[in-house]
């Protein structure tokens, strides 16, 4: 009966260069996703929040835009983009329907105008549609974080 033997030159070399690139790999991955997202969030100031998608009333929410990426367990990289100014999510996903803010007896609403003090018991909110700016930035920055990645691993293969 014929037999077909195959061997491996060079074993031992590739388990061992396996080993470096796993221990090197992660961090080096962890630090390019970090260098990601702090671009995406640069681009989320500077092209969603600086008028083209939501208008600078007083800057906190541009302000707060950051990145951050972490290691998920010994394989795996997470990238984040957002902040902690608790209006956005309104923006971002569902916005606000129409209401009537509605005052008590005691705590009626009150505005100064014209020098005249003006109380109101019922004021109409006309509320706003969602505005997104993270997903489309995520959607047109896409590329570009991919063939960072890429491009990171690429260096981290030619490395080892």
């Amino acid at each position: 009966m014929p037999a077909v033997e195959v061997s491996v030159m060079g074993l031992q070399r590739l388990i061992q260069r396996w080993r470096s690139i796993q221990s090197t790999a992660l961090p080096r991955l962890v630090a390019r996703m970090q260098l990601e997202m702090n671009k995406l969030a640069e681009y989320v100031r500077a092209n969603k929040l600086s008028g083209q998608v939501l208008k600078n009333q007083t800057g906190t929410l541009r302000r707060s835009i950051h990145g951050e990426a972490t290691a998920d367990g010994d394989t795996g990289v997470v990238g984040t983009v957002g902040t902690n100014v608790s209006y956005a999510k309104y923006f971002e996903t569902t916005g606000t329907a129409p209401h009537v803010i509605e005052a008590t007896r005691a705590k009626a609403l009150h505005w100064v105008v014209g020098g005249k003090d003006f109380f109101a018991k019922r004021v109409h909110h006309p509320g706003f549609a969602a505005k997104p700016f993270l997903r489309p930035a995520l959607n047109e920055q896409r590329d570009n974080i991919v063939a960072g990645l890429r491009a990171e691993l690429g260096g981290i293969f030619r490395d080892a």
